[in-house]
């Protein structure tokens, strides 16, 4: 807190004011403490998302737009060229409200986990599009106009090539699997979020043969919280379904041959010493004093002691090896 000025000081002051001679801001005064530095926070633009959180979700959607602009060159009979444009982050309100020129709009779940996030397609993308979906050929942009319950079922198909895209990088970098829902007329009512939600806004840019695009991905903080450590380290937990992948792994390489030895003792030589042996000499391999070790290639996976299992020669387990 800054002292209370004085009469003399106040006058001062005053007498300044009248000569044009005040003091430039936060320039100290004698004998007057100036307060503490106020710094300023922008509440529309929240930072729950940390720096490697929101680089390692660009990243993913990196990837997403290398693999699947070839993909949807074929299917949507256009060129395309897809890139990660721009991040940032915003409340949900802010983020919603700023969706741009009358853009189509599409809810994707998250699967498993039943959270969801909106992705949004131009208006003025879809319609030339429509017209190949359908084995046209447009000449020029198509006036903009309203979707018809015809173009709906289009856009849903358009979207659904998008995340079906989009859900194998999800799933290679998170074990998530992402699912298109529909198309969503107004976000704000969609209550997928809290108005002050952090949402982080991922813009795409999308180049094709009628100009150039733009796709968005709003992710809001809620939808992939619980799922933020496989985004970051980008090892999927398999969670519940962990025994049944262990006992499929089984499955696969049960039938595998695989050979086994029993080793009683070894030797280290040197290349000439081993080039040097003559039939009759003896290499000494030191006392059995830790048994028989069981190994499979060059890892030992148990000890034993040697024995017999009738006419034949059989090892028994006495020991597994925890440090292999």
């Amino acid at each position: 807190m800054s002292a209370t000025l004085d009469d003399d000081q106040i006058a001062a002051l005053f007498a300044q004011a009248e000569d044009g001679d005040l003091p430039e801001p936060g320039v100290a005064q004698p004998g007057v403490r100036t307060a503490s530095r106020v710094a300023t926070v922008d509440f529309s633009r929240p930072t729950k998302f940390g720096k490697e959180l929101e680089r390692e979700l660009r990243r993913l959607h990196e990837v997403f737009c290398r693999t699947a602009s070839t993909r949807l060159t074929g299917e949507l009979r256009s060129s395309l060229d897809l890139t990660v444009v721009g991040s940032g982050q915003l409340t949900w309100s802010s983020a919603t409200l700023g969706l741009g020129h009358d853009p189509v709009c599409g809810t994707v779940e998250i699967r498993p986990l039943g959270l969801r996030f909106i992705v949004t397609l131009e208006r003025l993308f879809l319609l030339p599009l429509f017209e190949r979906l359908c084995g046209g050929q447009p000449v020029g942009i198509p006036g903009d106009r309203k979707f018809s319950e015809i173009d709906e079922v289009l856009a849903e198909r358009v979207f659904s090539m998008f995340v079906e895209q989009m859900s194998l990088v999800w799933q290679d970098v998170a074990g998530l699997q992402l699912a298109f829902i529909g198309i969503e007329p107004d976000p704000q009512t969609a209550r997928l979020a809290g108005l002050s939600e952090a949402t982080l806004v991922l813009t795409l840019d999308m180049k094709v043969d009628t100009g150039s695009h733009g796709l968005g991905i709003y992710l809001p903080f809620n939808a992939i919280e619980p799922v933020v450590p496989k985004l970051v380290t980008g090892q999927p937990d398999a969670g519940d379904e962990a025994p049944a992948q262990a006992a499929a792994v089984r499955e696969a390489i049960g039938h595998v041959g695989l050979e086994m030895r029993a080793e009683v003792g070894a030797v280290d030589l040197t290349v000439g010493e081993l080039i040097n042996l003559q039939i009759g000499d003896v290499v000494e391999v030191g006392p059995a004093s830790g048994g028989v070790s069981v190994c499979a290639g060059d890892v030992t996976l148990y000890r034993g002691q040697p024995g017999r299992e009738g006419r034949k020669r059989a090892v028994q387990i006495t020991e597994e090896v925890v440090d292999r």
